[in-house]
């Protein structure tokens, strides 16, 4: 405490030039490493010293006139007492008055920093905070690295950059689109991206092969998106459309396919005992622009829930690597042809009736290696009541799902069978991307 009491009358003494100089140093010259936005490090004592020295013009010569090594407990002891050191005789002229000055700006500086930092300002936060004085042992014990003061480098949490702002039409189409359901199956629109049963959800693929033995190229697109116009827990009304399209390059044995519709499918949910049945009734209107044939069907689609681990919501038994996940369902359908145009196979009937079982198996990798990788294979069969044959339809498909995210996909597809509306054969594979949402 002596120090501070004869430094008032030092510093009057020392000549007009030697000026204390106040400490200013950036986060980077002092602490142990700049911290990055958002984080806290600690000031690097040693270069604390090191900045205080070289701030106030004092160098080792000062220190030792004979030019010989000054350790770095020399120069803090030349700091915090400099009366006693330079009562040796080896300073410099002018070196107890330096020192005197130095200690003063580091006080000062100590002081400064023992507040709060304004909110996204970088700086120094001094723990304990300095009132009046510095304790002498706690600075003591700073700088000999031995605890006493904690001072903190702060860098600022950086602030997002401010976005425009949108118009009013903008947020219209964004909550719009934020309403859209994107799927692969028309049944499929009734589960939202909250559901736990979301993962069964098939997604709509966009794809394209090369067949480097018959040199063709399949370019192949599929999908429905819909809108809910009503939902509660009962029943929802959603508006949808569909496109469904598989162009072969050059023409081969593989017949193109291209079909977009438009439809209107409501969901009715019931409960018996402690599970959720669903019952999905659509009309949906098919225009196929390959063979120029329209048609209009009716669906009556029945997904049950039963008490069996699987069924509807993935499981995982035992917490393996492997979840597993079944969906059955019935199906009926009808269509009344419009217009054959030249589909040979619609010019023949102009109704169709069919009923029949469809089951979809899910296997989903949790873990490790095997995460984000699943593997489904569906296979739907209905009987003809009326109409030219029964038709059947087997599809099989892995699926990668980019990390981070439940949209996207990587997907290799097959598929062999026959189009459920209007017939046509498809048997192709198929490497694309999925998408959900």
């Amino acid at each position: 405490m002596r120090r501070l009491a004869f430094l008032p009358l030092i510093v009057l003494l020392a000549p007009h030039n030697l000026a204390a100089a106040s400490l200013n140093p950036k986060i980077e010259e002092i602490c142990t490493q700049a911290p990055k936005p958002g984080q806290v490090t600690s000031v690097d004592h040693r270069r604390l010293v090191g900045y205080l020295l070289k701030s106030q013009q004092i160098y080792d010569v000062d220190l030792d006139k004979s030019g010989g090594d000054v350790s770095y407990a020399q120069k803090t002891q030349a700091i915090l007492r400099f009366d006693r050191f330079c009562a040796a005789g080896t300073c410099s002229k002018d070196a107890e008055a330096k020192l005197a000055e130095a200690l003063g700006a580091l006080y000062d500086f100590l002081k400064d920093h023992s507040r709060p930092l304004p909110a996204g300002q970088n700086g120094f936060v001094v723990t304990p905070a300095i009132v009046d004085r510095p304790d002498p042992k706690a600075l003591q014990a700073f700088l000999e690295g031995n605890g006493g003061y904690q001072l903190a480098c702060v860098a600022a949490t950086l602030k997002p950059e401010p976005q425009p702002e949108q118009t009013q039409a903008e947020k219209e189409v964004a909550a719009a689109f934020a309403n859209v359901r994107i799927r692969k199956n028309i049944e499929d629109l009734r589960v939202s991206r909250t559901s736990k049963k979301f993962d069964s959800v098939d997604r709509a693929n966009i794809g394209l092969n090369k067949d480097y033995v018959k040199r063709s190229q399949t370019f192949s697109l599929e999908g429905v998106a819909g809108v809910p116009l009503t939902e509660d827990r009962a029943s929802s009304w959603i508006l949808f459309t569909s496109y469904k399209a598989q162009h072969v390059n050059p023409a081969s044995k593989t017949p193109n396919t291209g079909n977009v519709g438009v439809g209107l499918l409501n969901d009715s949910r019931f409960m018996v005992g402690e599970y959720e049945q669903s019952l999905q009734l659509f009309s949906h209107l098919v225009h196929s622009y390959v063979t120029d044939s329209n048609l209009v069907t009716g669906n009556v689609v029945f997904t049950p829930d039963f008490l069996f681990p699987g069924v509807g919501i993935a499981y995982n038994p035992n917490d393996g690597p492997f979840a597993f996940l079944i969906k059955p369902q019935l199906k009926l359908f009808y269509a009344h042809v419009i217009d054959a145009g030249t589909n040979p196979i619609l010019v023949a009937d102009k109704e169709y009736l069919r009923a029949g079982p469809r089951v979809e198996f899910w296997i989903f990798g949790t873990t490790g290696l095997v995460k984000n990788y699943s593997f489904n294979t569906n296979y739907e069969f209905q009987e003809a009541f009326r109409g030219p044959f029964d038709v059947a339809r087997l599809e099989s498909k892995l699926v990668y799902t980019f990390p981070e995210q439940q949209n996207w996909s990587l997907q290799l597809s097959y598929v062999n069978g026959r189009d459920l509306n209007t017939l046509e054969r498809q048997k192709q594979l198929t490497l694309g991307l999925g998408y959900r949402q």
